[in-house]
């Protein structure tokens, strides 16, 4: 099993509720949430409710992963979707995401630890 984990933002996000939002990403079929967090980020100069989830999957390719999140940051109503692995760090950004792209920053990226 690998581990992959998440950044989701509460500000823009078709769930409304952190509690909605974990019930939408413990149901997830290809990903299995072994720990889901909640924390302060910053996104777009402004504090925003920011939940932290740790998953374990069974893929080998980063490339499928990526695909998968840049679905759920759809589904969601995200822009992106921050995302951090052994093998891969990345922003799945939503497909209906029409502005100019950023690249992945792990100083704004929160894991487990904080």
């Amino acid at each position: 099993m690998r581990k992959l984990t998440v950044n989701i933002g509460m500000k823009k996000n078709s769930k409304g509720t952190f509690k909605e939002l974990t019930k939408y990403v413990e149901n997830l079929k290809e990903y299995k949430a072994i720990e889901v967090l909640v924390t302060v980020m910053t996104y777009e100069g402004e504090d925003e409710l920011t939940m932290i989830a740790t998953f374990e999957h069974n893929y080998s390719r980063d490339s499928k992963v990526l695909s998968d999140w840049e679905n759920i940051a759809s589904v969601l109503t995200q822009d992106c979707i921050a995302l951090s692995s052994e093998t891969m760090d990345a922003l799945a950004f939503s497909p209906n995401f029409k502005e100019k792209k950023f690249k992945f920053d792990s100083n704004l990226f929160a894991n487990g630890n904080i």
